[in-house]
């Protein structure tokens, strides 16, 4: 029906301009989820299937543990990308992945 189409894109819409909320990863799902320390924060849990997962790589929550993907993130990042790990993550940790 038109009407629910219209109404689920309003919704879509509207949660995308919220700064807590992400998408759930999991294929089928994409469900919203709630980031549980606003923005700033990292831990996602989606309120559908209760993923809980790391917003920045999308995987299962590792909780302080940097992300898996953290090299391949600094190696094809630009340099905003990797400003930005360096700033998250810590210089000696970013060192670290160099060597």
């Amino acid at each position: 029906d038109d009407f629910a189409k219209y109404e689920r894109l309003l919704l879509n819409l509207g949660l995308a301009e919220m700064d807590d909320v992400v998408w759930c990863p999991r294929s089928g799902c994409e469900y919203p989820a709630i980031l549980h320390e606003g923005r700033e924060g990292r831990l996602a849990t989606c309120g559908k299937c209760g993923f809980a997962f790391c917003c920045e790589c999308n995987l299962t929550w590792h909780g302080l543990t940097p992300c898996a993907n953290l090299a391949e993130r600094w190696r094809n990042g630009d340099e905003a990308a990797r400003a930005l790990l360096k700033e998250k993550y810590g210089e000696k940790l970013i060192d670290e992945l160099q060597t």
